[in-house]
């Protein structure tokens, strides 16, 4: 009975370990929330200026917090989506130009702290884009002591700041196309995959004129306006969701980007034109061919008639 008593206390015991969290501060950092804002900076400056921004960051949870600060280099997709990369793995990176200001704090449940960065410029600076995010990442204070700081979560905002001077822009449109040609009805949705291949940043500005069989103008969308970062491309997906009459229609897309507002544009046909209308089509195309042939068969009747009264039949009768 002894024995199995303590199985029995043994296995509880296991199950309590099991459940507990590994130390005091775990259900801490599960539970650990920040927000930063702004997200977005867009600066323009020449060589040899100093840029002053400031940023808030902001403990959303219920505990206490402490972050440290600093400057990551990113790259984007064509989504938008920013993706963290190590230092070395961009030419276009803010980090050696910025200070932060403070660069380590601790925040009580729902305090914010303003953080102070500033971008010096070089006097040499070269003309085009360069990028970081100014990042606040979670510490676990529990593990700071022999090992160093351990990280549990980052969030920051995106600094793009473009370089004035000489600057080469160029871009292309890789795509500019709808999901299917014929649409049922509105919303028809369109996708621009742009490609830039210049030193910095661009956004380009425009339209998407919809004009119908006759060369009339249909509609127009503007074109959302996306950041584009050298050297990758970027999907851009919109839809037109105003009521469009049935027919052929030309979609062109025209954009401006650049200092110098260079073009570019792109064109595509689609229809609209529902499934129920091409029923329709086909049931009258058929009821047409109907009446056509028994219009023919009729007509061979009654050439069969009138030749048989030209040319009546004599019956004579034996006797």
């Amino acid at each position: 009975m002894g024995k199995n008593f303590k199985f029995l206390w043994l296995i509880v015991l296991a199950l309590i370990f099991c459940v507990l969290p590994a130390n005091g501060q775990a259900q801490e950092v599960d539970d650990a929330k920040v927000s930063i804002s702004p997200t977005l900076f867009e600066l323009s400056a020449k060589p040899g200026d100093v840029l002053e921004q400031t940023m808030k960051v902001i403990n959303t949870s219920d505990i206490i917090q402490s972050y440290e600060m600093g400057v990551q280099p990113f790259v984007g997709n064509e989504f938008g989506q920013a993706k963290f990369v190590a230092d070395d793995d961009t030419t276009y990176f803010l980090k050696s130009w910025t200070k932060i200001t403070p660069s380590q704090f601790t925040l009580a449940p729902k305090q914010t702290q303003e953080v102070k960065f500033v971008i010096t410029l070089p006097v040499d600076a070269e003309p085009g884009g360069q990028y970081g995010s100014v990042l606040a990442t979670l510490v676990n204070k529990g593990e700071l002591s022999g090992t160093g700081a351990i990280t549990r979560s980052k969030v920051g905002t995106l600094v793009l700041v473009a370089v004035a001077g000489d600057i080469s822009y160029s871009a292309y449109i890789k795509d500019f196309s709808v999901a299917k040609k014929r649409f049922e009805r509105s919303p028809i949705t369109f996708n621009t995959r742009i490609h830039n291949n210049s030193t910095v940043h661009i956004k380009p500005k425009g339209f998407i004129t919809l004009t119908n069989i006759f060369g009339q103008k249909a509609g127009s969308l503007e074109f959302d306006q996306k950041n584009i970062f050298p050297s990758t491309d970027r999907l851009i997906t919109q839809s037109y969701d105003q009521p469009l009459k049935v027919g052929r229609y030309v979609a062109t897309l025209n954009l401006l980007y650049g200092d110098k507002g260079d073009q570019l544009s792109a064109q595509l046909v689609f229809y609209v034109f529902p499934t129920w209308l091409i029923i329709l089509c086909v049931v009258l195309l058929i009821l047409i061919v109907l009446v056509l042939i028994d219009r023919n068969r009729q007509k061979r009747q009654f050439a069969k008639l009138l030749k048989a009264a030209k040319n009546p039949r004599i019956i004579r009768r034996m006797g």
